[in-house]
């Protein structure tokens, strides 16, 4: 998937309606880079996945967006969530 994707997939998802992405999330998604990266991107799928907070649709497309993503930079998943800050809280 072609950066550009990622771009338009993350317009998509900032303006997500509340019964595909939890709110939370959305704003989560607006702080993302206009490319967004593989961290970020994971961020919201594990708290999507984590809260129940996202339909099965949104998961798969934020699952197919991480993988993208994790191609372009050259990251393995076992490098990302070494920085994955957010699994280390409470």
């Amino acid at each position: 998937m072609a950066n550009e994707n990622l771009v338009e997939l993350r317009k998509l998802f900032a303006e997500a309606p509340e019964g595909q992405l939890d709110p939370a999330l959305v704003e989560l998604v607006k702080k993302w880079d206009d490319t967004p990266t593989a961290l970020q991107i994971l961020e919201v799928l594990d708290k999507a996945i984590f809260w129940g907070a996202a339909s099965g649709f949104a998961v798969t497309a934020l699952q197919v967006m991480l993988g993208a993503a994790m191609t372009d930079e050259g990251v393995t998943l076992e490098q990302l969530t070494e920085k994955a800050v957010w699994r280390n809280q409470p």
